[in-house]
């Protein structure tokens, strides 16, 4: 697998919806509580039992994408609006080098645990790359808000939490039986695994999730050489990028 292969196949669907992937599509951010197996696109939140408003409980989370950009350049806030319904001020680059480099406006939908839909929205993904390497930023304004699981740091920031999250992602074919050390990582939030792949792979995941004037953001790093503080650093560029909460 090449880079972008492996940054395609962290995220997790359900077995039905494998039959159901085309190469046309690239689906993301998918985390059920019950079994998981790998298929395209990034993990961005790891989900624990949530209750939303009315007493909805999240159980899961998931969306796609085409795998061709959406756009080329950063869409200006009218773009944006009417392709999504969100208008974010999106960067050209971060001080850190990485430059914006491609677009896709996400369809995702969240679930109660019971898998029944909870909402169906649009959101933005913008992909930002140095030297070869990917950092992606997710934006919606999901009801449901950031969701993570025991996150590792927390910092304040304007207002905001930021959430920081790190953990190793184990790909592993579906018959493989999860050892007690698997089982015990997992428990401890270190270790996610996630089924479907040719061969076992281990793969270094971190993010940053917040939430900034009704939007959900979260920037996520995977397999490359970055730092917690670098990634808390983008982060509040792009809350500064905002402007002040109204």
């Amino acid at each position: 697998m090449n880079q972008k292969d492996i940054f395609e196949t962290v995220s997790l669907i359900d077995n039905e919806l494998i039959a159901e992937a085309s190469d046309s599509v690239k689906r993301s951010h998918r985390i059920k509580i019950k079994k998981i197996i790998v298929m395209a696109a990034a993990v961005t939140m790891l989900l624990g039992a949530t209750v939303l408003a009315a007493n909805i409980i999240l159980g899961g989370r998931g969306g796609h994408s085409l795998n061709i950009p959406s756009y080329y350049t950063i869409p200006s806030k009218d773009t944006m609006l009417k392709d999504t319904g969100v208008a974010p001020d999106v960067p050209e680059n971060f001080s850190s080098g990485f430059v914006f480099d491609s677009g896709y406006i996400m369809y995702n939908e969240d679930y109660d645990t019971e898998g029944n839909s909870v909402q169906e929205y649009k959101g933005l993904q913008f992909d930002y790359e140095k030297d070869g390497e990917k950092i992606t930023l997710f934006i919606d304004a999901a009801i449901a808000d950031v969701q993570v699981k025991d996150p590792k740091v927390i910092k304040s920031y304007k207002g905001s939490e930021l959430l920081y999250y790190f953990y190793i992602n184990k790909a592993v074919p579906p018959d493989y039986r999860p050892t007690t050390e698997d089982q015990q990582a997992e428990r401890d939030g270190n270790v996610v695994l996630s089924y479907g792949a040719e061969t076992i792979e281990m793969h270094r995941v971190q993010g940053i999730a917040w939430e900034y004037q009704g939007l959900n953001y979260e920037l996520l790093a995977m397999d490359i050489d970055i730092s917690e503080n670098t990634l808390f650093e983008m982060a509040k560029e792009m809350i500064d990028h905002q402007g002040e909460q109204y």
